[in-house]
């Protein structure tokens, strides 16, 4: 967890315990705030390529990956400017917030009100900050509710979308706190929820599957994965990150769980 602080203190020396001074080849980044640690990264392993993958292409303070409940600073750095003094390449993942709310209420038939389901730590304080500024610009018959690790325990959360009727659409980001530190966790914690009333809708992959979402507006997942697999071959045959242009996806589109969906009274 980012927001262990102990632990953000001690990974370069993990890192460097684990796998010792031979660079590899690559390194995968998942979310750019891993970059918090290219210095130590560049002092343990030089010229290494890195590959990043995140939902958002700015880098920000350490600080701020720290903190809880806070929404994204001005003080930020492009990851393109880093690409001459570190070997890096970006793939975005992109959340489409106003598309997945347009989704829902096309969707959820009398749909009233939005409750965002995400945790206190990054991006998803910035995200909450986005869709109360979309809901009151493109939505504003629409009640609004942040439910937030920050604020909520998990038996409170239960208890706030028990309550939730057919008419509240649920939007899933990701749920992390103390107690709660690994994918399949987070996913199960929202299986145990798939008995609600209010169908529940995500701006990630995870959980769709075996997670009790319905669906979401998402890119394509065969051709995000298509490119990765692209770019790991071309780096693990010899090519730097940083000569890799950086890929956006082109094709976003709703995506689904049929059963769930059906399984909900819904129509695609």
């Amino acid at each position: 967890m980012v927001n262990d602080s102990v632990m953000v203190d001690r990974f370069p020396q993990m890192l460097l315990n684990k796998y010792g001074k031979t660079p590899p080849k690559l390194l995968v980044l998942l979310g750019s705030m891993s970059m918090i640690f290219r210095e130590e990264i560049k002092e343990m392993w030089g010229d290494v390529s890195i590959l990043v993958c995140d939902s958002d292409p700015y880098i920000y303070t350490e600080e701020y990956y720290r903190k809880q409940d806070v929404t994204t600073p001005e003080n930020k750095i492009h990851v393109d400017s880093l690409r001459d003094d570190y070997n890096i390449t970006f793939m975005h993942t992109p959340a489409y917030l106003k598309e997945s709310v347009k989704l829902m209420t096309r969707m959820i038939p009398n749909m009233k009100k939005l409750i965002f389901l995400g945790d206190g730590i990054y991006p998803n304080p910035e995200y909450n900050k986005q869709l109360k500024n979309i809901i009151a610009r493109d939505f504003p018959y629409l009640q609004y509710q942040f439910i937030s690790s920050y604020n909520y325990t998990l038996p409170e959360l239960y208890n706030a979308l028990r309550n939730a009727d057919k008419e509240t659409g649920v939007l899933v980001s990701t749920w992390f706190a103390e107690t709660l530190t690994s994918q399949q966790m987070l996913i199960n914690a929202y299986r145990s929820l798939s008995s609600i009333s209010s169908p529940l809708f995500s701006i990630r992959y995870a959980g769709m599957d075996d997670g009790g979402m319905v669906g979401g507006y998402m890119y394509n997942e065969k051709i995000f994965i298509n490119e990765l697999l692209r770019n790991v071959s071309q780096i693990l045959n010899g090519k730097p990150a940083r000569e890799i242009p950086f890929f956006v996806p082109a094709d976003a589109h709703p995506t689904f769980n049929y059963t769930t969906l059906v399984n909900k009274g819904l129509q695609p």
